[in-house]
């Protein structure tokens, strides 16, 4: 993990950054493409073009055209670069997300993507149009070591929540180091200078998130990177990093440059949208190996992709030359039977079209109705407490069931919960089951929904094995009590999820119980660690 101290000045609000757009709010359902005229001055490669987004509905009726800021503190421009531009529907579906350079458009400026002391910049725009942006700032011109995307080409930005951002990029070249590349990680809130590489690996084109994996698509690059283009899962899978991670090769055999990719709700099936004749190739995951399926042709690249998915129903839109493409598909087909459509043709000669996707708000995009974090079963005195987090909530979702297993394959509910509802913030649930009657047991959580299939979450388990020297009152209010059956001398040890030390207590001949008490401010889940000599023992626990 790079972390960027404050002199560096990574990350900068721009403090007058927000503007509305439009008068009138984006309608749901409807795309935004990106557009930039490219004859004239801007037939000169490099020459800083402005861009503008024109909002489309389905079927190709243009319902308005708006244009990104291109002068000034908080401008957003484009090169001529084929895999620049593009645009992403957030993850609570409430904000789009676009990329670009802070060069101002006067018809003169250039955009050298290789030139570390050219500002890279990310916008967000809402539903109503109102449009904030971010710059990845450089600590010095052409230092290319240490800032985010430094000498490299900035590919796309994703964000979570509005405020969660997810930035790609890299850089075609072998020369180029892939320290500055791949994908990092700022918030809207934090200090400035505090920005995080969460991967390395070079020549990034996209980056996004679906049911707490971070994805990204990467294409090729020779020696002495030696870096196979394909699909790659950052992190572990079980919840969106905000700490560098080590990624794994999801599609290793992919062909050609990816220019954008999409997962299904489910996990199970990826579209992959490619600057080549293939277009757009479509992977399963079968018990975690990847397998193409088949590829979907269109005349020329697929650049940029976006999805939406109803129940086995896929709709897939992207650009190739100055054409939207819609191509309809089937999750379940094992060979292509859908049809390519062609919904809008740029009628401007002056004009190429980059970067699609969704409005705000557009439901079956992928975006499930909670975006479920940590899953837990913690262990108690003849109890145990399921607890989870959600990292945001839709106004359609209706309460969370608490389903146990004894065999892990067949669950039964035992208890709801309601959910909050309209929330973009993590929230934290807890239920005690006090029936605990055999050695092993398995818990899940479902999500019930008003306008998506039930949500089901991974399944955690809990084993009564085994010995172990205390036993504690799970879940915690305000103190942490927990008893020693032995006498104990070492110390315990509380952290939170990402291992920081929230409190501590040596251990000098302890026997019974004891008191430590936790700060106020810590909520949600922990861990407690009770060192003895060279024997750790650790549990999870649930702070209320």
């Amino acid at each position: 993990m790079i972390k960027v101290i404050n002199f560096l000045v990574l990350l900068l609000l721009i403090a007058s950054a927000n503007a509305q757009l439009s008068s009138s709010s984006f309608t749901s359902g409807n795309l935004v493409v990106g557009r930039f005229v490219t004859t004239g001055v801007y037939a000169t490669a490099g020459v800083a073009r402005k861009f503008n987004l024109l909002e489309i509905s389905s079927s190709g009726t243009v319902v308005q055209n708006m244009d990104i800021p291109f002068t000034g503190t908080n401008a957003i421009t484009m090169d001529n670069t084929s895999t620049n531009g593009n645009i992403t529907l957030a993850g609570n579906g409430q904000f789009i997300s676009l990329i670009g350079f802070n060069v101002d458009d006067n018809g003169t400026n250039t955009i050298t993507t290789s030139d570390a002391a050219t500002t890279r910049i990310v916008g967000r725009i809402s539903a109503n149009t109102t449009f904030a942006a971010y710059k990845l700032a450089n600590s010095s011109a052409g230092s290319g070591s240490t800032d985010p995307l430094d000498g490299t080409n900035i590919r796309n930005a994703y964000t979570t929540d509005g405020n969660k951002f997810y930035v790609s990029g890299g850089s075609t070249s072998t020369a180029v180091t892939t320290t500055t590349g791949g994908v990092w990680y700022f918030h809207t809130s934090d200090p400035v200078g505090s920005s995080t590489q969460i991967t390395t690996t070079h020549n990034t084109r996209w980056v996004i998130a679906q049911d707490n994996t971070l994805y990204s698509a990467n294409a090729a690059i020779g020696s002495p990177i030696n870096l196979t283009a394909g699909l790659q899962r950052i992190g572990a899978g079980t919840s969106i990093p905000e700490t560098a991670q080590s990624s794994t090769n999801l599609t290793p055999a992919l062909t050609g440059t990816p220019t954008g990719a999409f997962i299904s709700p489910d996990g199970l099936t990826a579209y992959i949208g490619k600057n080549s004749s293939t277009a757009i190739e479509k992977w399963k995951n079968n018990a975690g190996t990847w397998t193409l399926q088949y590829t979907i042709a269109i005349t020329s690249a697929a650049r940029s992709l976006c999805a939406k998915f109803n129940g086995n129903a896929v709709e897939l839109y992207s650009i190739y030359s100055k054409n939207v493409v819609k191509s309809t598909d089937d999750l379940t087909s094992t060979t292509w039977a859908g049809a390519n459509t062609i919904i809008y043709t740029e009628a401007d000669a002056n004009v190429d079209l980059r970067g699609i996707a969704f409005t705000p708000g557009t439901t079956n995009t992928g975006v499930l109705p909670v975006n479920l974090g940590n899953v837990f079963a913690l262990k108690g005195n003849n109890n145990v407490t399921i607890g989870w987090e959600t990292l945001s909530e839709s106004a359609g979702v209706q309460n969370f069931e608490i389903q146990k297993s004894n065999d892990g394959q067949n669950f039964v509910t035992i208890a709801a919960i309601t959910a909050t509802k309209n929330s973009n913030k993590k929230l934290s649930y807890s239920y005690t089951d006090n029936a605990v009657n055999t050695t092993t047991v398995y818990y899940r959580v479902a999500v019930n929904n008003v306008d998506a299939p039930k949500q089901i979450s991974k399944i955690v388990m809990v084993k009564y094995s085994g010995i172990k020297p205390f036993t504690l009152i799970n879940p915690v209010k305000e103190r942490l009590v927990i008893s020693f059956s032995q006498k104990m001398n070492g110390n315990i040890l509380v952290t939170d999820m990402n291992g920081r030390i929230i409190a501590n207590k040596m251990l000098n001949n302890v026997e019974g119980m004891v008191l430590l008490p936790l700060p106020t401010a810590c909520k949600g889940f922990h861990v407690v660690t009770v060192a003895n000599g060279l024997q750790k023992v650790s549990e999870k626990i649930f702070i209320q």
